[in-house]
């Protein structure tokens, strides 16, 4: 893959991830004020931009409560772009999910 496409790949992912922690703020999923300005900040500047602190706070109180989900049958994480949805209803991929149905 040249270095354009893997720039462009990396931009999608980054913003899929803040597409996410925007629908976390949105939908009021951080129930916590500083929380909410917390992943406002990273997503306008960036994890990079977090002090110490606030870094602390959001890895262990948004992304560790807030994870990048799984699969519940084959493992396989969800891609950001669909993992809201996946918080809040089964957690299967798109994959398992295909399976399932052709069982019916």
């Amino acid at each position: 893959m040249s270095g354009v496409d893997e720039e462009h790949r990396a931009q999608q992912e980054r913003d899929a991830f803040n597409i996410y922690l925007s629908k976390l703020v949105e939908f009021d999923d951080l129930n916590d004020p500083t929380l909410v300005g917390i992943t406002k900040k990273v997503i306008a500047d960036g994890a990079e931009s977090l002090s110490d602190k606030q870094k602390y706070r959001f890895e262990n109180d948004v992304m560790g409560k807030f994870p990048q989900p799984t699969c519940e049958r084959c493992s396989e994480q969800i891609p950001f772009d669909e993992a809201y949805e996946y918080l809040h209803e089964e957690s299967l991929c798109g994959s398992c999910k295909h399976d399932r149905e052709k069982m019916k």
